[in-house]
């Protein structure tokens, strides 16, 4: 065959094969290889003579390579062959209003596109690339390469079945599955140019390219560029197939949103590809010691000052500063360092004071930790400044750069603090206002702390669920409930590493105002709960003690979590106390029953302990007064007067009884 003939179809017979090739236009060209009828004359032969010695011979010969037949032109376009025995068949179509050979030439387009794909990719296994990184990207970009040629093949493959079916263009795979290659054709080659990946190629083994004065690097480049050509045709073909419906039908609308998607795709790339290559030139005159760090694969240069046109307000008279806009962050350079604010979380805006003269071009930069003022040279500078640097956190956050160039106020996005004493380390992801977490987000801290919830202007503020870890018990405390400027504030429910839980008021992160402390389960070994009044993280005021584990419950007032004042104690024991106490114990003054409706009412030294005057009456009406001391459950000692005041003539004695 021809060097660089496609054949995409071939048909056999009992001495003959048909193929079917791409030509030189849309229109494809047919083929024949194999036997030949070739009629030969006698050089002797005389016309008319009647002499059969001397007459035409016919000589069965076969032919040495595949020839063109001519003829197969007026036949209109042929989308198949079919051959058997003698003969052999063509399915060929009339070009009705042009949309025959805009398929043609679609179909036609895909396969040329695709060996050429193919040639390159075999030849990419044969370079290798200095340094790990550029190696990992150019292994990225060969892999997208090598799926991309995959691709188009079974597209190609797909067009011919389509040549010879329905023909219904709302079917057309490149229609259908359009997502499929917009994905597969937003490509690599970007990251492996900034990073300056082709001019690292070595061992280069590309036989045409040894004559031409072309470097080698360039010609890579337009190589693995190739597909953004591809593109573009794919979005004029599908306008051609458009023209052949009437404006109102769905084949048109399908096939004119297929071309503006495929059109704003070939824009878009064309796009990134100067992007890439202005990156690389960038990173080739930087002379900052800091390079190896700031320079990434994803990263694309929109706007620098080498021209001083941005410098920093109030800057050393001798300072180096240089400020770099990149697609994701904005670079402040100086001699051997640099600090990068992310474009997620940086504000911009001009200077409104302008009463100072310095203060006329300026621009006010807020981050999450600091804000300054850069000075531009001039207010058309100052004008590029702004605008570009709002367009560039547009697109950051919005992944377009389509619109007003005025991004939120109120934003959403991520932020590590490094310099904050309060945060840190810590990440924050959430909703943003000017510069300060502002809105629903997460803050986690590194010692494990995780936040999450609404905060305000930079402070937790509102309902929010926080995480302490404690590294003694591993295990963590946990807060539910509402906060006020960065603390605890208001209703909510702390539940602790020991198992307590506490539910109440809040006020500056200790518990203040009505609140229930329970301590371990009705089961345990401990269990307890409080309710009752807090104040400065303490119980305060009357308050219900329940200690459900030695079946005692106090309800009375309480000073710095100490019984203290008038009370009442219940115990299952059937003992009711309810008198003075103070430094949490039965002390003063008090009434003591017993289940068996014995009473003493008198003065208390400790709990259950009457100590000094008192009355001790019985169930029988029987009373004594006296002195008394010691503990009512063991025993006590009285010095004091039995009275029977149910007798007639009541008979005193005074004695020691102890009971």
């Amino acid at each position: 065959m021809s060097e660089g003939l496609r054949v995409w179809d071939l048909a056999a017979g009992q001495s003959h094969s048909v193929f079917l090739a791409d030509g030189d236009c849309c229109q494809p060209i047919l083929c024949y290889s194999g036997q030949q009828v070739i009629e030969t004359t006698p050089e002797n032969h005389i016309p008319g003579t009647g002499s059969t010695e001397s007459s035409p011979s016919i000589t069965d010969t076969f032919t040495l390579r595949p020839v063109l037949l001519p003829f197969c032109m007026d036949m209109g376009y042929v989308s198949g062959v079919y051959g058997g025995g003698q003969s052999c068949l063509a399915q060929a179509d009339h070009n009705v209003m042009g949309f025959i050979a805009a398929l043609h030439e679609l179909a036609a387009a895909d396969r040329k596109f695709y060996c050429r794909l193919r040639d390159v990719n075999k030849r990419v296994s044969v370079y290798t690339v200095l340094g790990h990184m550029s190696s990992l990207l150019f292994q990225t970009m060969a892999g997208s390469y090598n799926r991309l040629c995959h691709l188009t093949g079974q597209h190609s493959i797909s067009l011919t079945t389509f040549l010879r079916t329905g023909r219904d263009v709302k079917g057309l795979v490149i229609l259908k599955h359009a997502n499929t290659f917009l994905d597969m054709y937003s490509g690599s080659v970007g990251n492996f140019v900034v990073m300056g990946g082709f001019q690292a190629l070595m061992k280069p083994s590309l036989s045409e390219s040894s004559g031409d004065k072309v470097p080698l690097s360039d010609l890579l480049v337009s190589l693995f560029y190739s597909p953004i050509q591809h593109i573009h045709e794919y979005s004029r073909l599908l306008l051609k197939l458009a023209t052949c419906f009437d404006v109102s039908t769905v084949e048109y609308q399908r096939l004119q949103e297929g071309y503006s998607r495929y059109e704003a795709l070939s824009f878009s790339l064309r796009r990134k590809r100067k992007e890439s290559e202005t990156t690389n030139q960038f990173w080739k005159t930087y002379s900052g010691k800091t390079t190896d760090v700031l320079q990434t694969p994803q990263r694309r240069l929109v706007y620098e000052s080498s021209d001083k046109s941005l410098t920093l307000q109030n800057a050393g008279r001798f300072s180096v500063n240089r400020f770099i806009l990149f697609n994701d962050a904005l670079i402040h350079a100086q001699f051997s360092s640099h600090h990068v604010y992310p474009l997620a979380t940086l504000w911009v805006e001009p200077v409104t004071d302008i009463t100072a003269s310095s203060n006329q071009y300026g621009i006010k930069v807020t981050t999450p930790e600091e804000s300054f003022t850069l000075l531009a040279s001039s207010p058309q500078e100052k004008a590029k400044w702004l605008r570009a640097i709002n367009q560039a956190v547009e697109v950051v956050l919005t992944g377009e750069g389509s619109g007003a160039g005025v991004p939120a106020v109120s934003r959403t996005a991520s932020y590590v603090f490094c310099k904050d004493l309060r945060l840190k380390d810590a990440s924050y992801s959430g909703r943003w206002l000017s510069g300060k977490p502002h809105g629903k987000g997460t803050m986690k801290w590194p010692d494990g702390r995780t936040f999450t919830g609404t905060f305000k202007q930079g402070l937790e503020d509102g309902y929010g669920d926080c995480k302490m870890p404690n590294k003694l018990l591993d295990k963590s405390d946990r807060y539910q409930g509402h906060w006020r400027d960065g603390k605890m504030h208001g209703f909510g429910t702390y539940k602790y590493a020991t198992g307590q839980v506490y539910e109440g008021s809040f006020h500056d992160n200790i518990r203040q105002g009505h609140g229930m402390l329970s301590s371990g389960k009705l089961i345990g070994s401990s269990s307890s709960v409080f309710v009752g009044q807090w104040l400065q993280d303490k119980k305060m005021g009357y308050g219900v003690f329940d200690d459900i584990t030695r079946g005692h419950k106090y309800m009375g007032l309480w000073v710095d979590d100490q019984r203290q004042g008038n009370g009442v104690v219940v115990t299952q024991f059937g003992l009711y106390y309810e008198g003075a106490f103070s430094n949490n114990k039965m002390m003063g003054t008090g009434l003591l029953v017993s289940d068996d409706d014995t009473a003493f009412k008198g003065e208390f030294s400790d709990d259950w302990t009457p100590n000094g005057k008192g009355t001790l009456s019985m169930s029988n009406g029987d009373f004594i007064e006296g002195l008394f001391s010691g503990e009512w459950t063991s025993g006590l000692k009285i010095t004091g007067t039995y009275i029977k005041p149910n007798l007639y003539e009541p008979d005193k004695k005074e004695s020691t009884w102890v009971l």
